[in-house]
């Protein structure tokens, strides 16, 4: 069903040829890649990439700034989720220490949660 709404349905078409590059820049992150579609067929590319990193040096650094320099979407997710594994690794490992007798000192050492956490997953345990 999207895809009949989607091959029916009327479409904008940018040309961007007509555009300035001025025009282009103003766009911030979808200008960046405007930009290199409309000169894709530049045969210097050396000369294209200055010129891009001179137009877009703002964009960058704004990014930079935020720490989202050439990062995608999905390496966050995936930074995200590698985050959240190691977390609840931690708990499991935490809840596994906590059954086999070992201190909260040791367990706080062991798997570098705070004495607080591994007490809050003490009091959350079921025997």
């Amino acid at each position: 069903m999207i895809a009949k709404q989607l091959m029916t349905s009327d479409y904008q078409l940018v040309d961007l040829q007509s555009m300035s590059n001025d025009e282009i820049v103003r766009k911030k992150h979808i200008g960046m890649l405007e930009y290199m579609l409309k000169h894709i067929h530049q045969r210097d590319m050396l000369k294209l990439w200055e010129e891009f990193l001179i137009k877009f040096k703002h964009v960058l650094i704004l990014d930079k700034e935020k720490g989202n320099i050439m990062r995608t979407i999905a390496a966050k997710y995936i930074d995200e989720g590698i985050a959240k594994g190691r977390a609840e690794a931690a708990q499991e490992l935490t809840r596994n220490l906590l059954k086999a007798g070992f201190s909260v000192e040791f367990i706080s050492e062991t798997t570098g949660l705070s004495k607080e956490e591994v007490v809050n997953v003490k009091n959350n345990m079921d025997y």
